[in-house]
């Protein structure tokens, strides 16, 4: 609750202050990054998170693996995204301007936030929640802190000002991370080749996720006004951020299932049902909060984000299908099934960037709604459908071992 209330409240700090034109700027730009964020560290939050949970001597070698993927791919990615982004995204007239104000957001957006989320994954290995909760909190409170002394006291008004109090306050977080994971020893630097190649595999969700959630965006770019844009993406972002509800159940149930041996042969009906029920009831919830209180949005967010109160109200339904989607991708993911639930994921979400494409081109603001509740509805069939088919084929009787008398 913590991590929404802060993020609605920079959300209305950056909308507000930054105006539609520069707010709708900051919404390709993070869209753009968080396609190369999904790819940063190939999969080490992941690995750290499955490993130590299973065997906590494992730690030092998990940790040297994930800094060395988060440290060069990191690289990498800012490299190839920087260029990208300085020609979308202009924010003065000046290139070299351009180019630092870019470098700082992917710099920021990309190698910063991936060693946030990988403290955080450590932490949730080990089961000690209330630090992997003081990082997730810490974070959204200095952003947020961040974003009041911004706008309110120095009342910047432009991409080019946030990026350094963004990049600030990253480093911040990152400092309080280093000083958590401190006591825990230092790392062996080490490449888990087993975990690269899962890993590879559990980093393609994500970038056809990141792709997908952004393809209604970067085409509505080009069909309605950058102030149409702007309203839609301040809707959708507190849809995505709501999603926090429901991840504050998967974080804890996710290690458990993890440390579970006998997953799929027999547990998967009682724990998916039950683990469905409750985000069902959790992500309804949220959806009716998010209905209720999105007629006050224009009193925080300002008169010209008037079109958002509808945007939300349409929009907010979403976080129950996506909410029953994790169950079976969770599920998966502990039993280490993490090619075929690729395979399946990947599959329909790039069936559902075509359709969604043609379907904004051709009808703008109700193709967007229209192609994201099919994606998601199909998402979740598709995964509950392959997880009782991994099941079935993984039960499969056990041969009772004689033993000879000698």
């Amino acid at each position: 609750m913590i991590s929404i209330l802060c993020q609605f409240g920079l959300l209305a700090l950056m909308a507000r202050g930054l105006g539609n034109e520069e707010f709708g700027k900051l919404a390709v730009t993070t869209a753009i990054l968080a396609v190369a964020a999904s790819l940063c560290g190939l999969g080490a939050g992941d690995a750290v998170t499955r490993r130590i949970a299973r065997n906590p001597e494992e730690y030092p070698r998990m940790l040297g693996h994930g800094l060395i993927l988060i440290a060069a791919s990191g690289l990498v990615l800012t490299l190839l995204t920087v260029p990208i982004l300085a020609a979308i995204v202009t924010v003065s007239p000046s290139l070299l301007i351009t180019v630092g104000v870019m470098t700082a957001f992917a710099v920021s957006g990309i190698m910063l936030v991936a060693f946030i989320r990988f403290a955080e994954r450590v932490f949730i290995g080990r089961q000690e929640f209330s630090k992997a909760n003081l990082i997730s909190a810490s974070f959204s409170i200095v952003r947020l802190v961040t974003g009041l002394v911004a706008f309110l006291i120095f009342t910047i008004e432009d991409l080019s000002s946030w990026c350094l109090w963004s990049l600030i306050a990253h480093m911040l977080t990152c400092a309080l991370c280093a000083r958590l994971l401190q006591p825990l020893g230092r790392p062996a630097l080490h490449l888990d080749i087993r975990e690269l190649r899962l890993g590879f595999h559990f980093c393609t969700p994500f970038i056809v996720d990141a792709l997908r959630q952004n393809a209604d965006r970067a085409v509505l770019s080009f069909v309605v006004p950058i102030g149409t844009l702007g309203t839609y993406a301040a809707a959708i972002k507190i849809v995505e951020g709501s999603q926090f509800v429901v991840s504050s159940l998967n974080r804890v149930a996710y290690p458990l299932f993890v440390k579970n041996p006998d997953l799929g042969f027999g547990s998967v009906p009682k724990a998916g049902l039950v683990y469905a029920a409750a985000v069902s009831v959790m992500s309804s919830a949220t959806a009716f909060g998010l209905f209720i209180c999105a007629p006050y949005l224009p009193l925080l967010l300002g008169p010209d984000y008037e079109p958002t109160v509808q945007n939300l109200q349409l929009l907010c339904w979403l976080l129950v299908p996506l909410a029953l989607l994790t169950v079976p991708y969770d599920l998966l993911g502990a039993m280490e099934h993490h090619p075929v639930r690729a395979r399946i994921y990947n599959s329909v979400s790039l069936l559902g960037i075509g359709g969604m494409v043609l379907a904004v081109y051709e009808f703008q603001m109700l193709g967007v709604f229209v192609s994201l509740y099919a994606i998601q509805v199909a998402l979740a069939l598709a995964l509950w459908i392959v997880l009782f088919r991994v099941k079935a084929v993984n039960e499969k009787p056990r041969v009772p071992v004689t033993r000879s008398s000698g």
